[in-house]
């Protein structure tokens, strides 16, 4: 076999994938031809019709490339293909793949919320989850998440999320799923000698593998019980690595706690300082104060406040930053409109019934009509408002009962009931009959 060229078998399937310099294909074509007769010098047939072509080509003058033939039947060039289950395309993306598994992921979401319907434990959820979702969308994931874009990874990370709003707890992310199963294969790779990659891992000064766990996983932070132990050893003339020995603890961990006592004398958590807000503490009591004012201010005004006060932000940072303070953009109430003289009748008829017993109320009958339009007006408008004030004035959309192309309805009930539903075809007025 040539050296440009490579064949990987799994079961049934052969793919050889042959590498062209200079436009010399001939290698290449020889590979598929000799593998063609092999094939037939062991009684085995070559489906050609199942049998595809891929070219990968970055260069900028791209030349023609002539179809294969085997057995005098030519090759369909696809711009794609499936191998092992996985996607791959001729530009070398994985936004085919993530589409795929994120169809088949959403899917089986469904079969998920059925059986939270069911009332199944959280438990019993996550298993499912675990063995029908989890497992789609972590398959082959070391080969190809890693040079997934971000909007295929957000795609996938929803998924993630929506299982866990269904189920009630909370999951790996996709890229914790990634990382483990880097770590998990990295390591197979280092205990395996006959493993093809096992010589990219080289070895440290001490002479151990460099695994990924020495730089990738996450280490767990020591109690504060065991930072003072440590400095209570050291001020009793303990060496580090004699105090590391006997706690447990690395040496450069030690050293890194003492040092630390030595400038602070403490052995607490410091304050980090992370990134700073985009928004400043000014500009966070802007946007409040002007949505409180009026709260069907949109974030795109907000945005150009802030940028005319020279700070550029995004409509998400807006979203975020009202959201600390207790503000959530929320659809606003419609509600009857209510002039000043409705409200002080209202309030009249509440204080001068307030005392009437009961049994009053039994003869009372309650009526009301209602419009249903044919061309009304369904928008809707967004407020930004606080928990519990969805009610308040500023947070509702006034509705008045007038309008062309509607039909009008009048109802009733009282103690014993409803009443019927009549509609009216005059014009209604606030005549009592």
């Amino acid at each position: 076999m040539h050296s440009s060229n490579q064949i990987i078998k799994f079961t049934d399937d052969t793919t050889v994938v042959g590498l062209i310099s200079k436009n010399d294909e001939s290698a290449y074509r020889e590979e598929v031809q000799q593998l063609s007769a092999w094939c037939k010098a062991n009684s085995l047939s070559l489906n050609v019709d199942k049998t595809k072509e891929m070219v990968v080509d970055f260069r900028r003058a791209q030349s023609h490339h002539s179809p294969l033939f085997i057995d005098g039947s030519p090759v369909e060039i696809v711009k794609s293909t499936k191998f092992l289950g996985v996607h791959s395309a001729e530009n070398l993306t994985w936004s085919l793949n993530t589409t795929s598994v994120s169809k088949k992921a959403q899917q089986r979401l469904y079969f998920l919320q059925s059986l939270r319907k069911t009332h199944l434990p959280p438990p019993s959820l996550t298993m499912f989850y675990r063995g029908t979702i989890e497992s789609v969308l972590s398959s082959c994931i070391t080969a190809w998440f890693g040079n997934c874009t971000v909007s295929d990874r957000k795609t996938l990370q929803r998924i993630v999320r929506t299982a866990e709003k269904i189920i009630g707890v909370s999951l790996p992310s996709i890229m914790d799923m990634y990382t483990t199963r880097c770590i998990h294969k990295a390591n197979s790779i280092v205990d395996d000698p006959t493993h093809p990659s096992h010589t990219l891992f080289t070895l440290l000064p001490s002479g151990k593998s460099q695994t990924p766990n020495s730089t990738m996983a996450k280490t767990t932070e020591l109690s504060k019980d065991t930072r003072n132990k440590i400095v209570d050893l050291h001020q009793a003339g303990k060496t580090e690595s004699s105090i590391g020995k006997q706690l447990g603890v690395k040496k450069s961990t030690v050293g890194a706690i003492i040092r630390k006592w030595k400038t602070y004398k403490t052995t607490d958590n410091l304050p980090r300082s992370g990134a700073p807000r985009k928004i400043s503490p000014c500009g966070v009591k802007m946007i409040t104060r002007t949505v409180s004012k009026n709260p069907r201010t949109t974030r795109g005004d907000l945005v150009n406040d802030l940028q005319r006060a020279g700070t550029k932000v995004t409509k998400a940072t807006i979203s975020n930053t009202l959201r600390r303070q207790g503000l959530k953009s929320c659809s606003a109430r419609r509600v009857p409109l209510l002039k000043p003289v409705h409200v002080r009748a209202r309030l009249k008829f509440a204080r001068e019934h307030l005392d009437d017993p009961e049994e009053d109320w039994e003869n009372v009958i309650w009526s009301d009509e209602t419009k249903i339009e044919l061309f009304g007006k369904n928008s809707t408008c967004h407020v930004w408002r606080r928990k519990n004030a969805e009610l308040h004035p500023k947070n509702t959309i006034p509705t008045v009962k007038h309008g062309g192309g509607n039909i009008m309805l009048w109802g009733c009930f009282s103690a014993k009931g409803p009443g019927r539903l009549i509609r009216v075809k005059e014009r209604m007025n606030g005549v009592p009959v």
